[in-house]
């Protein structure tokens, strides 16, 4: 399992990338005139509200509420703007999160793991750990029963542990990237203030998935 736990994860951060990018644009395309329709019905509802007088017209209120769209068009039209901003920020707070509390248990196991594969590393550090246990328990030779035991007993619970590990991060990414996938709908309800409180749900369920992952650290 040497460096096994570092290629299963870095294989599912390249795959989920790819996954996110085409999904992302896929619904973002479809969503383009959706979003069109909505903001010429967004616009003329608007103009209505202030030409009856049941809105104000404020400079800050018209400032948001055009930044707020022109904010929705190029998060839904260019996957680069949504990667380079909310797709890596979702990415790296539990990534550095992690490579603080993995710093903190390698210092003091004394094996220094601090780069952007720490968590992974630090599994695989776990099974050459429970291997060098199982070579100091078993001294090789036919009698030793006890030993081959003891041994087999330490590598089976390093491969079950390692194991559970790295799926269980394997399932909080892929949650978070089937939810990540599906921004640009969240993105477009963000419009009216009536379906931004779905667009609220999906930032809660992005931050709970963040959470999780965290904690699986």
């Amino acid at each position: 399992m040497n460096g096994l736990a570092t290629s299963i994860l870095g294989g599912i951060d390249d795959v989920g990338r790819g996954f996110v990018s085409s999904v992302y644009m896929q619904l973002g395309y479809a969503l383009g005139n959706v979003y069109a329709l909505m903001l010429t019905v967004y616009i003329i509802w608007w103009g209505y509200s202030i030409l009856s007088g049941r809105e104000t017209i404020s400079p800050i209120e018209s400032v948001y509420r055009l930044g707020r769209a022109v904010v929705i068009y190029l998060l839904l039209n260019g996957w680069g703007t949504f990667s380079e901003t909310i797709y890596r920020l979702v990415q790296a707070v539990p990534s550095e999160i992690g490579k603080i509390i993995v710093g903190a248990v390698s210092r003091a196991t004394g094996n220094q793991l601090s780069d952007q594969d720490a968590i992974p590393a630090l599994i695989d550090n776990l099974y050459r750990g429970a291997q060098d246990v199982a070579n100091q328990v078993y001294s090789g030779t036919f009698y030793d029963i006890f030993g081959a035991l003891l041994s087999t007993i330490v590598l089976l619970a390093a491969i079950i542990f390692s194991a559970l590990a790295i799926a269980a991060i394997i399932a909080a990414k892929i949650m978070l990237f089937i939810t990540l996938a599906l921004a640009p709908v969240w993105i477009v309800l963000w419009l009216f203030r009536w379906s931004s409180r779905m667009s609220e749900g999906f930032i809660s369920l992005t931050t709970y998935l963040i959470i999780q992952q965290i904690l699986i650290y």
